[in-house]
């Protein structure tokens, strides 16, 4: 079993991961911002996967990134987006990529 955050604005797609990630016994938190993503780490959770939609607050991600890894380096950071991956800023640091049309085929194979 894992600790999971969804870090989405789009409540329908966290929502689906969530589903997913329930169903197959994990533990899963939603945040729709990285401040609430902040508040949640720094408040003691603790997470293996993170699940962070690339378009949300593009500026953060970077710094958002580098702070997962200096709490947890084993943390998957996994970025999702609707862009392929070589459309990707090549300075965003991330574990794994998810093309979103591929969403659930890949969630399930990752979790």
């Amino acid at each position: 079993m894992s600790n999971i955050l969804i870090l989405d604005d789009e409540e329908y797609i966290a929502k689906l991961i969530s589903k997913i990630a329930i169903k197959k016994g994990h533990n899963v938190q939603i945040a729709d911002n990285f401040d609430l993503a902040y508040e949640l780490i720094n408040n003691g959770s603790f997470f293996d996967y993170i699940f962070i939609d690339y378009n949300i607050e593009k500026n953060k991600l970077n710094n958002f990134s580098e702070f997962i890894k200096s709490k947890n380096k084993n943390c998957q950071i996994i970025i999702m987006s609707g862009l392929t991956e070589q459309e990707i800023v090549e300075s965003v640091k991330y574990d794994k990529f998810i093309f979103k049309p591929d969403l659930v085929d890949v969630i399930n194979k990752i979790l």
